[in-house]
């Protein structure tokens, strides 16, 4: 009786914490909905109407000036990118950003209900719980973040995690079709195409081949209609330089360490290890690695990876570390309450890139029982 009494506590107890992680969050959206800024949203709104009018969106004095000086970040993404938001002008700027704050907060929902099926049956409502708690605070705030300037980071989740529940059920077209939608807006999402190199070649690489022609073809129409256009925003994604808290990227590290001469060849050599480490881990382990494994190691190798990683674009790495916090949860619970500490009490400026390096490590010691989640046919890759 006292077992089960302790055990209806503890559920209580979860429970509690979804609800105020829940409670928490929605306060801050209303306040998003009451006062919409949303900085990056209305970037990109004004964006298209400067762009309507023929003049270059990434002239950020014209921008500011038709936003009537709101907007004072430039727009960072390829001309095509424009279409996207155009159906967003036809309403006045505050009522876009609502109607895109709605759209945000959907997928986000959307994107937890993807997270959930990664999570273990016994352990879903712990794992849960963490979640909710991760997009209330962790990494920085990351998922707050998100929604206060209206990046596009929680629609590219959706679009990335979606794509990778296909990759699971085998379905490797509809993976590479939203794998591309992803990179729409950021090129370096592309690149999780790579996952259909491990898969069987007759059925993986024609979709990989799909989502390659489809990447070249988007970019290739893009630069040659708008070839100006493309060239600058070209000239503003080689200039970008943000370091610290706001971009803890692999690549901002080694700039605030070594002289500029030296940081090309260290971050290619350090790109070139951890892929090299988690290539290794693969081909060690390949005859027993589920899918939901080798997605979970290609999310971690990806974000050491990425020459630009924004502090809410850290949202990719919240299911990667409940899994852990899960599992070292009943095997090595100080390991589980570092991560746990690290993960959610933001001190240092490259905090978020220790942690997804640490889970990293933590990938390769433990393949492939770290992710002991999604129900699937439990088969290896062939």
């Amino acid at each position: 009786m006292m077992e089960v009494r302790k055990f209806m506590k503890l559920q209580r107890l979860w429970w509690a914490l979804i609800l105020l992680g829940t409670v928490y969050v929605s306060v801050r959206v209303v306040g998003l909905f009451l006062e919409p800024d949303l900085h990056d949203f209305r970037t990109y709104y004004f964006a298209t109407e400067v762009a309507a009018t023929g003049a270059s969106p990434y002239d950020l004095e014209a921008v500011s000036v038709a936003s009537g000086g709101t907007v004072v970040f430039p727009f960072f993404y390829p001309p095509h990118v424009l279409f996207l938001f155009k159906p967003f002008t036809v309403f006045g700027p505050d009522l876009a950003a609502r109607i895109y704050l709605l759209l945000k907060v959907c997928a986000l929902v959307g994107l937890m209900s993807i997270w959930t099926r990664f999570l273990p049956s016994e352990r879903r409502l712990h794992g849960t719980a963490l979640l909710v708690l991760l997009v209330a605070g962790g990494f920085h705030e990351a998922a707050m973040i998100d929604l206060d300037t209206g990046n596009v980071s929680i629609l590219e989740q959706l679009l990335l995690w979606a794509g990778f529940l296909w990759f699971i059920r085998g379905r490797y077209a509809a993976f590479a079709a939203l794998t591309l939608a992803a990179s729409l807006f950021k090129i370096f999402p592309i690149a999780f195409l790579g996952l259909l190199l491990f898969v069987p070649r007759r059925r993986g690489w024609p979709a990989l081949a799909g989502g390659v022609v489809g990447f070249l073809a988007v970019h290739g129409l893009s630069f040659l209609t708008q070839r100006p256009l493309y060239e600058e925003f070209l000239g503003l994604t080689y200039a970008m330089n943000e370091r610290g808290v706001m971009n803890p990227c692999t690549l901002a590290a080694v700039r605030d360490v070594f002289p500029g001469s030296q940081v090309v060849v260290v971050f290619g050599l350090t790109v070139l290890l951890v892929t090299g480490l988690f290539l290794e881990r693969v081909r060690r382990n390949r005859a027993v690695f589920q899918p939901q494994t080798l997605i979970i190691g290609a999310v971690l190798l990806l974000t050491l990876a990425a020459p630009r990683m924004k502090d809410y674009s850290y949202v990719l790495l919240f299911l990667p570390a409940v899994l852990a916090l899960l599992k070292y949860a009943e095997v090595r619970r100080p390991v589980a309450w570092g991560l746990g500490l690290l993960m959610f009490a933001g001190v240092l400026a490259y905090q978020s890139l220790l942690v997804a390096l640490l889970l990293f490590l933590l990938w390769l010691r433990e393949t492939p029982s770290l992710v002991p989640g999604l129900d699937s046919e439990g088969k290896g890759l062939v």
